[in-house]
């Protein structure tokens, strides 16, 4: 969750997907932020498990790992149930 909790993080992830969901030779651009902002942030997203494939160099690339997403969908969705369950319990 910390890897997605930064704004800028989320933005590259959505500009990947828009993309198709695999990057090739380039880096995503994302309006505001600067190439090299951005590789930061995907390193942080790699690490943490958010991105796959290879990000250094002219042969790059990579793409958002649907397993993260999915996971985060469980997690988030059962969270959000059993909260509702005990605000309706008081």
């Amino acid at each position: 969750m910390r890897a997605i909790g930064h704004p800028a993080r989320i933005a590259i992830l959505l500009a990947i997907v828009k993309k198709g969901n695999k990057v090739e030779g380039e880096i995503v651009p994302v309006e505001g932020l600067a190439p090299a902002t951005v590789v930061q942030h995907l390193r942080e997203l790699k690490r943490a498990g958010w991105i796959a494939g290879k990000l250094f160099g002219a042969n790059c690339i990579y793409w958002v790992e649907p397993m993260a997403v999915e996971k985060l969908q469980f997690l988030f969705t059962g969270f959000m149930s059993e909260l509702s369950v005990a605000l309706k319990e008081k």
